[in-house]
């Protein structure tokens, strides 16, 4: 069994992160000035009610990273044949937290190990801020969607893999190992 390893670099991946935050970001404020025109000051849920909640930013943003990883922890432990024992922690350069898996995935379960954070605290605050017109909602999730941002350019490198070929998490790189089988004649 050879493999193949697809991985990018941290900076690649920052890179990402800021047009994520910085397109979202605008997408949301442009949309919540067409959609809440004239009603934002009175929709703004946490500056309105909690004028002190603005200097628990920095905590919001260190609970916020610690329950992305663990998300992926959540679905990694879940698809994995060991459960949590295959689930690590760690830290990347420029301090970058991670959560991989010690085991095999396949491509499809994969997906979902990166997708969960980015929906759950990244899209659906950015979508629900929209709906609701609460601009820090919209906000939240602009930053969350950009901290996907490693995931959602990984994401994007194993796009054309088969769902069910079996990929493991670089143990220290942005990035994936491939499991691939030969084959008398070729890869399969």
């Amino acid at each position: 069994m050879d493999t193949k390893e697809i991985t990018t670099t941290i900076e690649r991946a920052g890179y990402w992160a800021i047009f994520l935050f910085l397109g979202s970001l605008l997408l949301g404020v442009v949309f919540h000035l067409f959609l809440w025109w004239g009603n934002i000051r009175d929709l703004s849920l946490f500056v309105r009610f909690f004028p002190g909640s603005l200097f628990l930013l920095p905590l919001f943003l260190v609970l916020g990273m610690i329950m992305h990883e663990l998300l992926h922890a959540l679905v990694i432990s879940v698809l994995a044949p060991s459960g949590w024992r295959a689930v690590r922690f760690g830290f990347l350069d420029w301090m970058t937290p991670y959560c991989h898996s010690t085991e095999s995935l396949s491509v499809n379960g994969y997906r979902l190990v990166l997708l969960f954070p980015f929906i759950v605290l990244g899209l659906g605050p950015w979508v629900w801020g929209l709906l609701s017109g609460i601009i820090e909602l919209t906000i939240w999730g602009a930053i969350f969607i950009s901290s996907a941002g490693g995931d959602l350019l990984v994401l994007y490198l194993i796009r054309n893999l088969p769902g069910r070929l079996l990929i493991q998490d670089h143990p220290n790189r942005v990035g994936v190992r491939v499991k691939e089988k030969k084959k008398k004649g070729g890869v399969i």
